[in-house]
């Protein structure tokens, strides 16, 4: 008998060549959102695909669907979740059983910044299934989703300024993963469930961050001044990296908070990165970051969690990454 994987690969290249994109891209969202297994990747994965497949073309897409297909089985070695209760698929059932009590106007919420701050508070105690719960319940009382997706964004900034290492660094790209689903599903129950296992993610990173500096906040984050403006004061916050993060995201915050540019920060980002990035996460965890930001509406709190991704990004180097500076070689 062929194990799940073997049946599963001849069956998504079957189904793609039969369905719409659409349809493709809906089975294909549901199926990475339903459980909390590999941080975060199963999600990332369906959705690195959707990028991609409109890029390959159709004829390139069975090897790519075929490997996402295979990475949202699951792989351990423990029972099976079709037939068993296990703790990792337990909020995506949970919250499947219970979307009946968020109202059909939920779309239309309204913003409540203060609604947004008492859910980053919450989503510091509170368990998986809490924190799915808390989200219902504010979409309940008619709070946006836009609001939502702002503490969410913000409590995985505080988990990377708190640790900056490769599993926080999840927090953000599985957000960025969900809420990618969130805004090209067409099924609302898909949405929601996006939304909600995105809550639901928090508390699991939270636990791997530990006691790590519990006093940092991102609403307690304060600005710290630089000595320049514009690209001076860019250059003396990067120049932080990676010596004093922290001091890095304060004078951010200051350069953000006194009229420096989103977009300038954004660029500075990303030139760091393409000069002196080295490793998957890196690049992973700041396209995330910055992709999260650039749909919030530009407020004080948007600043925030630009300032607070500092913790992870790239700064300034003695000489730029071996790709770099081979590439310069040829270019020379």
């Amino acid at each position: 008998m062929p194990t799940w994987v073997e049946a599963v690969d001849p069956a998504i290249v079957d189904f793609a060549r039969l369905a719409t994109p659409e349809q493709l891209s809906e089975v294909l969202f549901g199926y990475g959102i339903r459980d909390h297994r590999a941080i975060g990747h199963k999600a990332i994965a369906a959705q690195n695909v959707h990028r991609l497949l409109p890029i390959v073309g159709p004829e390139h897409a069975p090897p790519v669907l075929r490997s996402l297909a295979a990475a949202l089985q699951n792989h351990g070695s423990g029972p099976s979740p079709a037939t068993r209760d296990l703790p990792a698929d337990r909020t995506w059932r949970e919250f499947r059983a219970v979307l009946g009590e968020i109202p059909r106007t939920w779309k239309q919420g309204r913003r409540d910044d203060t609604a947004r701050n008492e859910l980053v508070r919450t989503l510091r105690d509170v368990s998986a299934l809490d924190a799915g719960r808390a989200v219902i319940d504010l979409l309940r009382h008619g709070v946006s989703t836009e609001s939502i997706w702002e503490a969410l964004f913000a409590t995985a900034a505080e988990l990377v300024l708190r640790r900056p290492s490769v599993v926080p660094v999840h927090a953000q790209t599985s957000a960025n993963a969900l809420y990618y689903v969130f805004r090209h599903a067409r099924a609302e129950e898909t949405q929601l469930l996006a939304l909600l296992q995105s809550a639901a993610f928090m508390p699991g990173f939270r636990r791997r961050v530990g006691n790590a500096r519990p006093d940092l906040r991102i609403e307690d984050l304060e600005p710290l001044a630089v000595s320049g403006s514009g690209a001076d004061a860019l250059r003396e916050a990067f120049s932080e990296i990676p010596h004093d993060r922290i001091a890095g995201a304060r004078k951010a915050l200051h350069y953000l908070q006194h009229g420096g540019s989103a977009d300038a920060f954004a660029a500075s980002v990303r030139r760091h990165l393409a000069h002196n990035g080295r490793y998957a996460h890196d690049y992973k965890f700041t396209e995330a970051a910055l992709e999260n930001c650039r749909d919030m509406a530009p407020t004080p709190w948007r600043d925030r969690i630009l300032a607070a991704s500092m913790a992870y990004f790239t700064g300034p180097a003695k000489a730029p990454s071996p790709v770099v500076q081979e590439a310069l070689q040829l270019l020379s």
